[in-house]
């Protein structure tokens, strides 16, 4: 993820705004924090441990999610598959049950996963269970994409 946002960063300032300034300095400085949020949201967080997890949806799934994994620590975006270019806007979603595939050597246990939006308006508390290294836990309705931290609880 913080590839992504730094891409997506990169992209913008050294590409489009660079190569296309006949849309005008207005728009150009409107898109100055384009990623803000993301690098608020990667800012601080340990990545140690953590490995690219693997999501098999259904294809009736409203959502796509990306995450990183470890036996402790969940980090992860979960957007609407119709949220796409150019616009990157859809409508929001009913509450969806998420399934993520934890490393070998995780353990079962009770999750607290912590939800925010893309502005980094945090959402109340969410529970989650792993067993057999499946961690399981709705997203909440009413949003077309949502970041999440999912915490073993001790």
């Amino acid at each position: 993820m913080s590839g992504a946002a730094t891409a997506r960063a990169l992209y913008w300032e050294d590409g489009y705004a660079t190569y296309y300034p006949q849309t005008g300095s207005a728009f150009v400085r409107s898109m100055n924090d384009l990623e803000a949020y993301a690098t608020q949201w990667l800012k601080g967080a340990d990545y140690t441990g953590l490995s690219p997890g693997v999501t098999d949806a259904p294809d009736s799934s409203p959502y796509i999610v990306y995450y990183v994994a470890g036996e402790n620590q969940v980090r992860g975006y979960a957007r609407s598959k119709a949220q796409v270019a150019p616009d990157w806007s859809a409508p929001s979603l009913p509450s969806v049950s998420l399934s993520l595939a934890l490393p070998s050597a995780a353990s079962d246990g009770e999750w607290a996963v912590q939800f925010s939006t893309t502005k980094l308006t945090t959402l109340p508390e969410g529970a989650a269970r792993s067993t057999a290294n499946v961690l399981e836990f709705s997203v909440p309705a009413g949003f077309s994409s949502l970041a999440f931290v999912a915490t073993r609880r001790p």
